[in-house]
């Protein structure tokens, strides 16, 4: 086993598309035991491949690995693999994984999504905000409060009177981030009532609101 996980790693760091590949091919092959460090290395020769401009081949690869790990560490490595090495996907991949049920896929997510070029974020990610369930909504919020993304504005506005709490309570806190003076009013209306939660974390937005005039 020693020397099996050693071969592994090496065609993990040679990463030459043959390698690569003998790794994937082993993945359906090989003992249990011996899966994750293939798909390590896997991972690794993707990496490289990537780095290499070879980005067919290594989104081949994080495919597959995801098919063998449908949760846990080497899913979610592969899945940001994904992100990178294959763009034109990237929003509807985020957005599936915003709309699951796998909070640790849906964190990264998150992160992947704040961390987007630019300020702007995807317009299809916001016009698919009110679409998804209440973690994804909650999900997609944090990311957008963490761009400070003004142009989320109009799909955060509606949300801050939702039904449900944590909804609620995450699109008041994203308007700090991206609202302007005309939220001031609202905001200092929700602060001012004291319902449950919603006052202290307006009174917190009101506080993150940024404006020439505020």
């Amino acid at each position: 086993r020693t020397m099996a996980q050693a071969t592994a790693t090496a065609l993990g760091q040679i990463a030459t598309p043959g390698a690569a590949e003998a790794l994937v091919r082993s993945l359906a092959e090989a003992p249990a035991s011996l899966r994750p460090v293939l798909a390590q290395a896997s991972l690794q020769a993707a990496q490289r491949l990537l780095a290499r401009g070879e980005a067919r081949l290594a989104t081949e690869i994080y495919r597959t690995v995801r098919t063998r790990y449908r949760s846990g560490y080497l899913n979610l490595g592969a899945f940001q693999g994904l992100i990178e090495a294959d763009p034109a996907q990237a929003n509807t991949r985020l957005l599936v994984a915003l709309g699951g049920t796998d909070a640790n896929l849906r964190q990264l997510a998150v992160q992947l999504i704040a961390n987007l070029p630019g300020q702007a974020t995807p317009p299809i990610m916001l016009e698919s905000l009110a679409k998804l369930p209440p973690a994804g909504k909650v999900a997609l919020l944090d990311a957008v409060a963490a761009r400070r993304d003004r142009s989320a504005r109009t799909v955060v506005l509606p949300l801050t009177k939702a039904k449900g709490a944590r909804v609620r309570l995450a699109a008041i806190r994203t308007l700090g981030f991206v609202g302007d003076e005309s939220d001031v009013v609202l905001l200092a209306r929700l602060a001012a009532a004291g319902e449950g939660e919603n006052g202290p974390v307006a009174a917190q937005a009101l506080a993150d609101l940024e404006g020439d005039t505020i």
